[in-house]
């Protein structure tokens, strides 16, 4: 089977993992925590990075440190894994689900201003696949509306918009570390930010918000949302690697399009647009005709993994539930991504052999 994503690993992360071990240091507040979050703020040209456990809880965490008043709104897309909701939720906040424009499968700018009320307090974007949103015009309207802006880049490590990396926009970004990122230890996240005030009430709430004169007097609730030693080990050996497996997954993006040129049953992102390159974090298609479950099936005895693409937040069982959904409002683009959408084996150690093959066989199944 070729599977969809597959890490490449450097050997470094063996020697990280050997040096934490000798020093008998497992724990957070190690030697590679500080050396993560350190090259972690230079590559997001932030001033502060604060490691977590997981990219689902630097949101929470990013969200809870803005400390914008329960019951506000939040503007956040529909299409996306559940995390960013859980993070609003989790805050007693609202959020508000804005759909996708049809083009590079990015934040629709149109919808997200038609949906600022007076209840809007914040937009809580994410940076979806392979572009990064239009970050000028998000800029303008979070300027005009004087919202605040938590960048959500988990898929985007290392990407730019224009001339400045994903994450470094807003008050502060958060990334992932899970295993099919471009930089991974497993489980693990980042959040980022230039405020100090900020980068200290974060680095309070992911260790108990332990108190200062007696370490166990405490002032406010908090979590147990360390990184361990171990992980910041990994994920630091990881960003040596950084440039190397985007090339890589930038030249199996365009390999991919070449070969697709001429299938008109399928939709697929272009190699670039105005203000980036394609990153693909994942090379996904979007299969005309209904017949989506047909090529799954097809390709699946051919031995090629596929993805599912996201479920929309407002096609989420609990979220409707829960009675957050505002039915009146459709996502037409989200729903069909969400319907026709799969991601194929694009990972940075899939040969050209592999790639040619995936190809012509999803080629030969429209013939």
């Amino acid at each position: 089977m070729i599977p969809v994503f597959k890490p490449i690993l450097s050997g470094q992360e063996k020697k990280n993992l050997a040096d934490c071990v000798n020093s008998k240091w497992f724990s957070s507040n190690g030697k590679y925590n500080y050396l993560l979050e350190k090259k972690f703020s230079k590559l997001t040209s932030r001033r502060f990075s604060s490691a977590v456990s997981n990219g689902t809880v630097a949101l929470e965490l990013a969200v809870r440190s803005l400390e914008i008043p329960a019951g506000s709104e939040v503007i956040v897309p529909t299409f996306t894994i559940i995390s960013p909701i859980i993070a609003l939720l989790k805050n007693d906040l609202k959020p508000v689900l804005v759909d996708l424009e049809s083009k590079y499968w990015t934040i629709s700018i149109k919808d997200l201003e038609n949906k600022i009320t007076k209840k809007t307090k914040a937009i809580l974007l994410v940076h979806i696949y392979g572009f990064p949103a239009n970050m000028n015009e998000v800029l303008k309207i979070k300027k005009k509306y004087n919202l605040k802006l938590i960048e959500d880049a988990a898929e985007m490590h290392g990407q730019f918009f224009k001339n400045k990396p994903c994450g470094s926009f807003g008050e502060i970004s958060t990334f992932s570390f899970y295993s099919n990122k471009f930089i991974s230890s497993g489980e693990g996240g980042i959040i980022c930010t230039n405020n100090l005030i900020i980068k200290k009430k974060i680095d309070n709430l992911r260790n108990l918000s332990f108190g200062k004169s007696n370490r166990f007097k405490h002032q406010e609730i908090g979590y147990n949302f360390r990184m361990s030693n171990l992980q910041a080990a990994v994920a630091f050996a990881q960003i040596k690697n950084l440039k190397k497996i985007i090339n890589i997954k930038r030249k199996v993006g365009k390999l991919y399009n070449r070969l697709f040129k001429n299938n008109s049953n399928i939709e697929i992102l272009p190699y670039k647009n105005n203000f980036s390159i394609n990153i693909y974090w994942i090379y996904g298609i979007i299969i005309k005709n209904n017949i989506k479950n047909r090529l799954v099936k097809h390709l699946n005895k051919k031995n090629i993994q596929t993805r599912d693409f996201f479920v929309g937040m407002h096609n989420q069982p609990i979220l409707n539930k829960m009675g957050i959904i505002n039915k009146k409002y459709k996502f037409p683009i989200s729903d069909k991504l969400e319907k026709n959408g799969i991601y194929i084996p694009s990972g940075p150690n899939i040969t050209k052999k592999e790639i040619l093959y995936v190809a012509n066989t999803i080629n030969k199944f429209f013939k």
